[in-house]
């Protein structure tokens, strides 16, 4: 694994960025990752986003390593670990990044305002748009449709 290893980065630093090479041997060394021992590990039920974010972070960052002695191998698992840790640290930092929209954000006289009365109400998303034009192209037709029907009434029941 050591000279695979050694020979992929090498590699990879040697190629042009983008090249079709560079990118299949980058493939190569992020499947050799997933089987090198001494990766930090954790059983946080996020620890894959947290493993992926660090082979994201491998693939732009592969040209700044440097193997140092005694092996590539545990040089590279060592690089990997630096960045890998503070990713599975970041897993359980509380995400306390959104505030409550029942805060109160402003207290003029008696009047309390909170966070939700300021937001404005969510706009819909182009294809939530889309898709609420064609329901209501779809109640329009079927609303027609009734009309119609009333109005002629074949079998004179609702007259």
């Amino acid at each position: 694994m050591e000279d695979q290893l050694e020979n992929l980065i090498t590699q990879i630093k040697q190629y042009q960025n983008p090249s079709l090479e560079r990118q299949k041997a980058i493939n190569r060394l992020l499947m050799l990752i997933q089987q090198l021992p001494g990766l930090y590990s954790s059983s946080h039920q996020d620890y894959l986003e947290a493993f992926n974010r660090t082979l994201e972070w491998v693939y732009k960052n592969i040209q700044n390593f440097e193997s140092r002695p005694p092996s590539w191998e545990k040089s590279f698992v060592v690089w990997i670990n630096g960045y890998l840790k503070w990713r599975i640290q970041d897993l359980y930092i509380p995400d306390n990044r959104y505030d409550s929209l029942d805060k109160p954000i402003s207290n003029e006289g008696e009047n309390l305002t909170t966070l939700g009365e300021i937001l404005p109400a969510n706009s819909l998303s182009l294809l939530e748009q889309k898709i609420a034009e064609l329901q209501q192209t779809k109640r329009q037709r079927q609303g027609e449709y009734v009309r119609r029907y009333i109005e002629t009434d074949p079998e004179e029941k609702l007259r």
